[in-house]
């Protein structure tokens, strides 16, 4: 795996996806962690196994959602993909 200088992988998975956190100055001066994702899961997870979602900071050079699953790891997700909008929207509608 090759990740530009400066970025440490959270977990990478079987499936392919990657979360690296990304320091970012804000303007106090603080650097705070942004969690980025540079590939995503290359099949659909089962929606049973998603607790829970964010999306990715602005700040990340590629969009992307990452799913927190009931045994707390995190897989990033393809934004574009139906099933991805369809699991983001039952998690907001059914929290």
């Amino acid at each position: 795996m090759n990740l530009s200088q400066g970025h440490t992988s959270l977990s990478p998975s079987l499936t392919g996806e990657t979360i690296s956190p990304s320091r970012k100055q804000h303007d106090l001066g603080a650097n705070t962690p942004t969690a980025c994702c540079f590939s995503f899961v290359s099949r659909q997870i089962p929606r049973k196994f998603v607790d829970d979602y964010y999306e990715t900071s602005s700040q990340c050079s590629q969009p992307g959602v990452i799913f927190k699953t009931k045994r707390g790891r995190q897989v990033c997700a393809d934004p574009s993909e139906d099933w991805v909008q369809e699991y983001i929207t039952d998690l907001e509608l059914n929290p």
